[in-house]
């Protein structure tokens, strides 16, 4: 994996169009990839996408190349209002971040229980996007069952830019790691119930154009 050597979103700094841009890229490449598992004749369950991507999110993203996105349900006593994430603003982030966890973690158990390999949540949530935890508007929890090892909670009241960055590269991190093939131990890919193994160059390495540093000053993505 290749990521360029000056990042486009670090903990010092980011623009608010390739928070945006980034953004839309993580929810239309979970949502690519779901679409490509639904298809996939080596997979048994055929609603991936209808499961962690459409149940999950409430949210209309328009990014600054003219690209859009919109996923929207009705509000109820768990479900938010629709998230709205344009150039000009984001409203309701810690709602934004609460979905992508969800859906990540749906994504990753039902790997589990439907390929070849078991190690989808250890590896790609519990290991990666756990170490941190959100609080939606709603009251609604995810991140680490141990609490002790969550790094930081997002909240509605408030944002952490440092923190937000280091989401970032985490949902990178994971999708990464949900598609690569790991020698033969990890990653769809390789997975021996998956029958595509470009999982990785379709929804990673051609689709991220942004590259992430997080606050050890590790890179991802293109």
């Amino acid at each position: 994996m290749t990521a360029k050597a000056n990042a486009d979103i670090k903990p010092t700094g980011m623009r608010q169009v390739d928070l945006v841009d980034l953004l839309y890229q993580i929810i239309a490449g979970l949502q690519g990839i779901c679409q490509k598992l639904d298809d996939d004749g080596g997979v048994t369950d055929t609603d991936y996408e209808a499961l962690c991507v459409t149940a999950k999110f409430n949210v209309v993203i328009y990014d600054s190349r003219g690209s859009s996105i919109n996923l929207q349900q009705d509000e109820s006593a768990t479900i938010p209002p629709t998230v709205i994430i344009s150039p000009n603003g984001i409203l309701h982030l810690a709602d934004i971040i609460y979905q992508i966890f969800d859906s990540i973690k749906t994504l990753a158990a039902k790997l589990d229980a439907d390929c070849t390999y078991v190690n989808y949540t250890s590896l790609a949530y519990t290991a990666i996007m756990a170490l941190q935890g959100v609080t939606n508007s709603k009251g609604n929890e995810l991140g680490s069952a141990d609490t002790s090892k969550v790094i930081f909670m997002f909240n509605p009241q408030g944002e952490n830019q440092a923190e937000l960055v280091e989401f970032l590269y985490n949902c990178l991190s994971a999708i990464y790691t949900i598609t690569y093939a790991d020698s033969t131990t990890s990653g769809l890919d390789g997975d021996a119930g998956v029958t595509d193994t470009n999982y990785t160059s379709l929804w990673f390495t051609d689709w991220f154009d942004l590259t992430v540093e997080n606050r050890e000053g590790d890179r991802i993505g293109n």
